[in-house]
């Protein structure tokens, strides 16, 4: 089931809604139980064969955190951690990225002469993996830190690693900020519900209309791109950053939005990070809850022994960005289109010069933003092509600078995006663009209602979000 669908929107929402509100509402463990059961409904639905994988990454990890927090021997305590990470690393691995191991290894055999018939897996990707692995692993490993307590709360346990709005595609939620709201009472709010769907409305936005739009002329760009020309060629990249935007900023929009319905909040995801300045800025701004979850696991751990040492410093950069991109899937593409980014941070680390401490940008910074989107636009090139040979290719093909052939259906999406690039400029330091409070009654509900027949227009069949696929 996703967000931009019929079936989620007037049916497994309004439902889970009104049961919880109104049917459960006298019992905070009665609430939690149903979200539970919502949770697994909901990832159920797409396969339920794959719903044992998230309850076992739940029980070992609970069982493995208490084990560590009712002990004060260090060897036990370890082990009980090795337990967590190789269990959530080995399925993972097993379903992600066995097939990559596989291949590549044979591959470096066969430099060599040597011919290994080495097995693959013919499975698919269990949607989401990725985002419940790291938020249940980062529970274990906080609790072993003695950040937190481990809860002995299973119900609650069950339901932070599998709640619905953020399961599939995150924000990748830390324990000691979204555990303790199912310890809580919760009662309905409705500044909360009011804010709650307007951040649903313009994920939607986003999403159907931003993200979806761009997508068509994307998936034809790269499909044909050898016949097309420089323009349509650069055109269909430039939507790309803004489908890749739209829908997973809309998505986490939605969740956050969902989540608030329920009387929970959710860790902000995005910040409108093609406003940045500079490469580091963007990556405070651009997928934060994961940015942040590889900072603190990561590359803290690995740098504090050496933070004088620049170029150790770097490393660590290094080694974590490319992390940060084989997390999102086994293609060396994507190691590169993301791990490449830390060389922009070599100024900061090796020449002291300071990313620019102001808040909010304004028209003086026009041209390092335009510098930083310029990056980002090469960059994720090798994040969408097929292989490294095909955005090679694609990186020549823009360089030919050649403008026919061109048709002019390919301008159209320009239409929509330069009014939600003016309206996220405008509303840069807001958390969504709808919060109209200032303006009258009247127009606020014409903007509204103008946007829901928008997204309803275009919401003809739903279009899978890109990040299902980590």
């Amino acid at each position: 089931m996703i967000f931009n669908s019929w079936s989620f929107l007037f049916l497994f929402l309004p439902a889970v809604f009104v049961l919880y509100w109104f049917v459960f509402n006298k019992s905070l463990k009665a609430q939690n139980i149903l979200l539970l059961f919502s949770s697994y409904v909901f990832y159920g639905l797409w396969n339920w064969y794959f719903l044992s994988l998230i309850v076992l990454s739940s029980a070992i990890d609970y069982w493995a955190a208490r084990n560590i927090y009712l002990t004060e021997i260090d060897g036990r305590r370890k082990i009980f951690l090795y337990i967590s990470i190789f269990t959530n690393l080995s399925i993972l691995g097993v379903f992600k990225y066995f097939n990559f191991f596989a291949e590549n290894l044979a591959e470096l055999f066969q430099e060599f002469g040597i011919v290994l018939d080495l097995p693959t897996l013919n499975v698919i990707l269990p949607v989401g993996i990725s985002f419940y692995t790291f938020q249940s692993l980062g529970y274990t490993i906080d609790v072993y830190k003695r950040k937190i307590a481990a809860t002995d709360k299973i119900i609650e346990f069950f339901c932070f690693v599998s709640f619905f709005p953020q399961l599939v595609a995150g924000p990748i939620e830390r324990a000691k900020h979204l555990l303790p709201q199912f310890f809580s009472a919760r009662g309905f709010k409705y500044e909360y519900a009011k804010e709650g769907i307007k951040l649903i409305l313009w994920g939607l936005v986003m999403k159907v209309v931003i993200a979806d739009t761009c997508g068509k002329q994307v998936d034809y760009v790269y499909s044909n791109f050898s016949n097309l020309s420089s323009v349509y060629v650069f055109l269909g990249q430039f939507y790309f950053l803004f489908q890749l935007y739209g829908d997973f900023a809309g998505y986490s929009l939605i969740a956050i939005g969902v989540a608030k319905l329920f009387g929970f909040n959710l860790s902000k995801n995005f910040s409108y990070p093609f406003f940045s300045r500079s490469i580091p800025e963007f990556w405070t701004k651009w997928h934060m809850t994961l940015t942040n979850w590889f900072t603190d696991y990561v590359f803290t751990p690995i740098v504090k022994k050496n933070i004088k040492n620049r170029k150790f410093v770097f490393l660590s950069y290094l080694i974590t960005l490319c992390l940060i991109g084989f997390w999102h899937g086994p293609k060396w593409t994507l190691i590169f289109a993301i791990g490449f980014t830390a060389f922009y941070f070599i100024p900061r680390i090796f020449f002291n010069v300071k990313v620019n401490s102001r808040k909010k940008p304004n028209l003086r910074d026009i041209p390092s933003i335009i510098k930083v989107f310029l990056i980002v636009f090469f960059h994720l090139i090798f994040f969408r092509a097929v292989d490294m040979s095909s955005s090679f290719q694609f990186l020549k093909k823009i360089f030919e600078f050649s403008i026919y052939p061109l048709s002019y259906d390919m301008f159209y999406p320009l239409a929509l995006l330069f009014p939600f690039i003016i309206i996220e400029w405008n509303t840069r330091t807001e958390v969504h663009p709808l919060g109209l409070e200032k303006l009258p009654k009247f127009f606020r509900w014409m903007i509204y209602l103008f946007l829901t027949y928008l997204v309803f227009q275009l919401l003809d069949t739903p279009k899978p979000y890109i990040y299902f696929q980590f």
